[in-house]
């Protein structure tokens, strides 16, 4: 009778979506009690042939906890046994450390340069493997070690920075070799953020997943697809959701903003006056006529445009930051721009406005930037790069009116710490 009812509840804890979570084992002697949107996840997701979906919960609300059961659910059932965990590397010692709690510690292994030789002499022995999603695209050598191994279980968080625009090198080598080139493979994709307002970057990381989708953008990027991704590829869940669909409770405690208004001085009143009717007389003064769209300034219409605002929103954002990149921007279209003809201008800036692309939608590559750091290299701010360059298009009367804005904010700032109210020190650039 004994050994029936450990068998009886040992299947349960093995099938029932609920009682996964509370399945514990040594390394593990105390439950974690779930919520129900992570329970519904593993519920929905247990009942296919192949798991393949885009996890996109808020942040907080236990997407690494959810993956890692599903992972383990499929490893128990005999589903997978090789199983990839992509994350950028700063997230590395947190995955460990939730994947060894789950799992087990002798199960969790994590590939680097120094390590991979050793996996590959053992014939990677089943178990998670936890690398750096930079890694294999900056080398050549794990990439292509990690593309011979049977995984059976892909999951990658911080999937955002899968984009076929922004970040192409890591699209390939993840994202078409590691995904959509394995159909039969298990895959999550985990991110707070799915679709940041590139329609075309969500529906490519949709397609990768299932394979069926038509190859047709305008044919998916409406409401009726949407709709029906939803709890089939994607599952969202806010906070909001949480506390009145599933717990009925507030799980989340509601916060609450205030905005506080501050009466701008004269100076600011002035400079921010002035600096409007500036940005808006150069836009109208470089906007093409509808019949000359060919002019030299209407090819060049959206670098001007892209100038105009990347400008705005840092110049408004504070006189410290007006001042530092007017100085900036000028003193590099005098000294670099200036004397660059105008077809490899134009190539110039556009090759940095696609890397501001990728600036503003938080891709980078980690494992260059630590490489840099480590060698005492300064990575340059994209956008500084790009309105320098651009800034070459502008005529001298433009160019001398934005200098005479950024006196008025070294003057504000200069003002700002003679009362004792800024102790910011401004260091022309």
């Amino acid at each position: 009778m004994e050994s029936l009812l450990s068998f009886v509840f040992e299947t349960m804890c093995t099938y029932n979506p609920i009682l996964r979570f509370y399945h514990y084992s040594p390394q593990r002697p105390k439950p974690i009690e779930p919520f129900l949107h992570q329970v519904e996840i593993l519920t929905r997701c247990i009942l296919r042939d192949k798991i393949r979906v885009l996890i996109g919960d808020e942040i907080g609300l236990g997407k690494t906890i959810t993956a890692i059961v599903v992972g383990k659910y499929l490893e128990d059932s005999g589903e997978v046994k090789r199983i990839l965990v992509l994350v950028p590397r700063i997230l590395l010692e947190k995955w460990k450390a939730e994947t060894e709690y789950w799992v087990g510690s002798s199960k969790v292994h994590v590939i680097e340069s120094h390590v991979i030789d050793t996996y590959v002499e053992k014939g990677f022995p089943e178990g998670w493997y936890l690398i750096s999603m930079d890694l294999p695209v900056r080398n050549e050598k794990i990439r292509k070690v990690l593309s011979k191994v049977n995984w059976d279980l892909i999951i990658i968080d911080e999937a955002h920075r899968l984009s076929p625009v922004s970040a192409p090198k890591r699209w390939k080598y993840i994202s078409e070799e590691l995904i959509e080139k394995h159909p039969e493979r298990h895959v999550i994709l985990l991110t707070a953020t799915p679709h940041k307002g590139f329609p075309r970057d969500y529906i490519a990381k949709l397609r990768i997943l299932d394979p069926g989708l038509v190859d047709n953008f305008k044919k998916l990027d409406n409401n009726m697809f949407y709709t029906l991704a939803h709890n089939v590829l994607v599952f969202r869940r806010l906070k909001q959701d949480v506390n009145k669909v599933y717990e009925k409770r507030d799980v989340f405690k509601p916060a609450h903003l205030v905005a506080v208004l501050i009466k701008p001085t004269d100076l600011e009143a002035e400079f921010y006056k002035r600096m409007e009717s500036t940005l808006l007389k150069i836009l109208g003064k470089y906007r093409p006529e509808k019949d000359k769209t060919s002019t030299l300034y209407g090819r060049k219409w959206g670098l001007i445009m892209l100038l105009v605002t990347l400008l705005a929103k840092r110049v408004f954002s504070s006189p410290v930051a007006a001042y530092s990149t007017i100085t900036y921007m000028t003193y590099k279209r005098a000294k670099t721009w200036q004397a660059v003809n105008l077809r490899d201008l134009e190539k110039e800036a556009n090759r940095l406005r696609n890397k501001v692309v990728a600036h503003l939608m938080g891709d980078y590559t980690e494992e260059t930037l630590m490489s840099k750091a480590k060698r005492g290299v300064r990575e340059a701010d994209p956008i500084n790069e790009f309105l320098a360059c651009a800034s070459a298009f502008l005529d001298d009367s433009s160019i001398r009116e934005l200098e005479e804005l950024a006196i008025i904010a070294h003057l504000k700032n200069a003002a700002e710490a003679i009362r004792g109210e800024s102790g910011t020190r401004i260091i022309p650039g």
